[in-house]
């Protein structure tokens, strides 16, 4: 047996030790939610807008569930005005900010998911404006973000080694196009393979859960490193496990985020899991 094998045999130890532990129905729900994800998912640009911008909600190390709340008293849509496009572009930051960034000590019960400030970074405001400008540029070059990816041949599932290779071939010309237009976030390596990972695409997001595991499972040498190519190294390495035991990446994604202790996933599973296998826990 090869090393390659018996380091995937780990992987399957872990995802079938999880399953002992998982809680029901909402376990599987995600796992169906997972296996669902397609690029349809994205629609026209102002539905684009919409996913970009939580997704960068959600970035940098933000409190998932803080986050959840804003989202769901819509308070993204009121300040980005329904996503519009044309409207986001317009915007200035520093008049969203002094309009809705309330401080900590401003704070009411009835305003608590009313706040910008659970996405953590002003910065963020101004990264949505950007990629709406950006997606304004993309719509001249290309007629939409949906015709930008449909055309790049970044295969929607994988097969073989030649699947992954023309994977990461293709990501490299997006990640280029994407600079070249002046997108932001999305041109980094770990904010577009989460996206790519968001609509169904074979990857997984090398944050810093994913890449402790990695290390863990023996796929790197040093989880800190943050280079794209030790991110591509560790991604490679789970998408190769991905093809051996027939598993959708993204699938394997939530397994490996509910193996080392991810605050959001940790709620599918029976919390013994971490007592007895303490060794899966990675900190936040």
């Amino acid at each position: 047996m090869d090393d390659q094998e018996e380091l995937f045999k780990k992987i399957d130890s872990v995802i079938n030790n999880i399953r002992i532990f998982k809680k029901e129905p909402e376990f599987s729900n995600e796992l169906k939610k997972r296996e669902e994800r397609t690029p349809g998912l994205l629609g026209d640009d102002n539905e684009t807008l919409r996913h970009l911008a939580r997704l960068i909600a959600y970035s940098q190390n933000a409190d998932s569930g803080l986050v959840n709340g804003m989202l769901a008293a819509n308070t993204f849509d009121q300040v980005f005005e329904s996503f519009d496009v044309s409207k986001v572009a317009k915007m200035d930051k520093n008049i969203i900010v002094n309009k809705y960034w309330i401080k900590k000590n401003e704070c009411s019960v009835n305003t608590k998911w009313n706040q910008l400030t659970v996405i953590r970074q002003q910065g963020k405001i101004d990264s949505v404006i950007r990629c709406a400008i950006s997606l304004q540029s993309i719509r001249v070059k290309h007629g939409s973000f949906v015709n930008l990816l449909s055309n790049s041949g970044i295969p929607l599932k994988l097969f073989s080694k030649t699947d992954i290779e023309i994977f990461w071939d293709r990501v490299d010309n997006l990640k280029k196009e994407l600079t070249e237009l002046e997108m932001p976030f999305y041109k980094n390596t770990t904010s577009l393979l989460h996206l790519l990972l968001h609509i169904g695409y074979p990857c997984l997001k090398p944050d810093l859960v994913v890449m402790k595991e990695a290390k863990k499972f023996g796929a790197i040498d040093c989880d800190s490193d943050k280079t794209s190519r030790n991110l591509k190294k560790a991604i490679t390495f789970f998408q190769y496990y991905s093809i051996s035991r027939n598993i959708n990446p993204t699938v394997l994604d939530f397994y490996l985020l509910v193996d080392g202790g991810q605050q959001w996933a940790k709620g599918y599973i029976d919390q013994s899991y971490y007592s007895l296998n303490s060794k899966s826990l990675c900190p936040n």
